[in-house]
């Protein structure tokens, strides 16, 4: 979508679409996965998990956080991942909203 499109979208609209193609990656749906199974895990412990490079891993959780799905914080050389559930749940209802 161009820049200059945007306005003709609710905020609702924009944050939907940045959820829906967040979620778009098999990869990022088994970081959700793996969140909801544990409060935080550590981005570098994602590589062996996924079996993808650090570069991959990096550019699905930069995706994620901007979608506002993951929240991270740095702590001992390394990033926390935490789950955004909230941010999931009203997407969820707003796609109900659609039936």
């Amino acid at each position: 979508m161009g820049a200059t499109k945007t306005h003709q979208y609710s905020s609702a609209e924009i944050n939907s679409a940045a959820i829906a193609k967040a979620l778009a990656h098999p990869a990022r749906i088994r970081i959700i996965n793996l969140l909801k199974e544990s409060s935080f895990i550590r981005n570098t412990d994602l590589i062996p998990i996924l079996d993808l490079s650090k570069t991959s891993v990096h550019a699905h959780l930069i995706c994620m956080i901007k979608a506002n799905i993951i929240e991270q914080h740095f702590f001992q050389n390394a990033y926390l991942l935490q789950l955004k559930e909230d941010t999931l749940i009203s997407f969820s209802k707003r796609l109900e909203e659609l039936h």
